[in-house]
């Protein structure tokens, strides 16, 4: 897996992420996205439109759960994340990805094109 985070985005953080995705492997991304000094004013995109999700159910409500521990600091915590995924089978991962996150406080949404996903953030951070 390999991935690049874009931050030069005003209202998110763009990580784009290629090849083959398991649990260790985000690990070190999420660290990286969570402990930048812009992570609570910036909603999140990650593209995985050029990867395969290879994850799970274990690795999905492990990953969940280490989401649920985050605590915004701040009031106005930006807490959107998007994810884009290719195709059926990683959108189904994502989706039972989103339903055992409903308690944390990121809120989380799936598309099947960048496009979308991006006009999604820009429009509510308008």
């Amino acid at each position: 897996m390999e991935y690049m985070i874009d931050t030069s985005i005003d209202s998110f953080f763009k990580i784009v992420v290629t090849g083959i995705v398991n649990k260790a492997d985000l690990n070190p991304v999420l660290s990286e996205i969570i402990t930048h000094p812009d992570y609570a004013k910036k909603n999140t995109l990650w593209d995985y439109s050029s990867a395969h999700l290879d994850l799970n159910i274990e690795d999905i409500t492990e990953l969940s759960g280490i989401l649920r521990l985050i605590k915004p600091k701040t009031e106005n915590f930006a807490n959107k994340s998007v994810i884009v995924v290719p195709g059926e089978m990683d959108k189904a991962k994502v989706d039972f990805f989103i339903s055992t996150t409903k308690l944390g406080p990121l809120k989380f949404k799936v598309f099947q094109d960048t496009k979308s996903a991006e006009s999604y953030l820009q429009e509510s951070c308008d």
